[in-house]
Protein backbone atom coordinates (compact mmCIF):
# COMPACT_ATOMS: atom_id res chain seq x y z
CA UNK A 1 0.00 0.00 0.00
CA UNK A 2 1.49 3.44 -0.73
CA UNK A 3 2.10 6.19 1.69
CA UNK A 4 -0.54 8.39 -0.29
CA UNK A 5 -3.52 6.07 -0.22
CA UNK A 6 -2.30 5.17 3.42
CA UNK A 7 -2.54 9.01 5.00
CA UNK A 8 -5.74 9.47 2.94
CA UNK A 9 -7.19 6.69 4.66
CA UNK A 10 -5.77 7.44 8.10
CA UNK A 11 -8.19 10.29 10.07
CA UNK A 12 -6.65 13.55 10.58
CA UNK A 13 -8.25 13.85 14.09
CA UNK A 14 -8.20 11.49 16.81
CA UNK A 15 -11.75 11.41 18.93
CA UNK A 16 -12.42 9.14 21.69
CA UNK A 17 -14.51 6.60 20.37
CA UNK A 18 -15.30 5.14 24.01
CA UNK A 19 -15.53 8.18 26.22
CA UNK A 20 -19.23 9.01 27.35
CA UNK A 21 -19.31 12.33 24.66
CA UNK A 22 -21.26 11.47 21.63
CA UNK A 23 -18.70 11.45 18.62
CA UNK A 24 -20.85 13.85 16.60
CA UNK A 25 -20.42 16.31 20.31
CA UNK A 26 -16.93 15.73 19.88
CA UNK A 27 -17.05 16.48 15.94
CA UNK A 28 -18.83 20.02 17.02
CA UNK A 29 -16.40 20.68 19.93
CA UNK A 30 -13.45 20.37 17.53
CA UNK A 31 -15.11 22.23 14.62
CA UNK A 32 -15.73 24.98 16.97
CA UNK A 33 -12.42 24.82 18.05
CA UNK A 34 -10.80 25.78 14.69
CA UNK A 35 -13.20 28.23 13.83
CA UNK A 36 -11.95 30.00 17.07
CA UNK A 37 -8.02 29.29 15.69
CA UNK A 38 -9.40 31.00 12.34
CA UNK A 39 -8.85 27.43 10.40
CA UNK A 40 -12.68 27.80 9.24
CA UNK A 41 -12.85 31.45 8.45
CA UNK A 42 -15.64 31.93 5.49
CA UNK A 43 -16.71 28.52 4.60
CA UNK A 44 -16.04 24.88 6.08
CA UNK A 45 -14.89 22.18 3.62
CA UNK A 46 -18.15 19.61 2.24
CA UNK A 47 -19.57 17.25 5.25
CA UNK A 48 -17.56 14.02 3.16
CA UNK A 49 -14.26 16.26 3.39
CA UNK A 50 -14.60 16.74 7.08
CA UNK A 51 -15.82 13.16 7.30
CA UNK A 52 -12.86 11.71 6.12
CA UNK A 53 -10.64 14.12 8.22
CA UNK A 54 -12.55 13.15 11.50
CA UNK A 55 -12.56 9.58 10.52
CA UNK A 56 -16.60 9.24 11.35
CA UNK A 57 -19.82 8.90 9.15
CA UNK A 58 -21.30 11.79 7.21
CA UNK A 59 -24.22 11.82 9.35
CA UNK A 60 -22.30 12.27 12.46
CA UNK A 61 -20.94 15.39 10.56
CA UNK A 62 -24.15 16.37 9.67
CA UNK A 63 -25.43 16.26 13.16
CA UNK A 64 -22.25 18.57 14.32
CA UNK A 65 -22.82 20.92 11.73
CA UNK A 66 -26.59 21.07 12.55
CA UNK A 67 -25.69 21.54 16.54
CA UNK A 68 -23.43 23.91 16.03
CA UNK A 69 -26.19 25.95 13.21
CA UNK A 70 -28.82 25.69 16.25
CA UNK A 71 -26.36 27.49 18.47
CA UNK A 72 -25.85 30.17 15.97
CA UNK A 73 -22.05 29.68 14.68
CA UNK A 74 -22.73 28.63 11.04
CA UNK A 75 -25.31 28.84 8.36
CA UNK A 76 -25.88 26.26 5.87
CA UNK A 77 -27.65 26.99 2.61
CA UNK A 78 -28.61 24.36 0.10
CA UNK A 79 -26.43 24.09 -2.64
CA UNK A 80 -24.20 26.52 -1.68
CA UNK A 81 -22.27 25.33 1.55
CA UNK A 82 -21.71 25.78 4.99
CA UNK A 83 -20.45 29.38 6.38
CA UNK A 84 -19.09 30.53 9.60
CA UNK A 85 -21.77 33.44 11.21
CA UNK A 86 -19.13 36.61 12.00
Amino acid sequence: MSAEVTARSRPRYRLNLDGPVYVWQQVADHIEQRICAAEFAIRLPNREVLAREYGVSVGSVRRAVKHLADRGSLRTTKGRGTYVVP
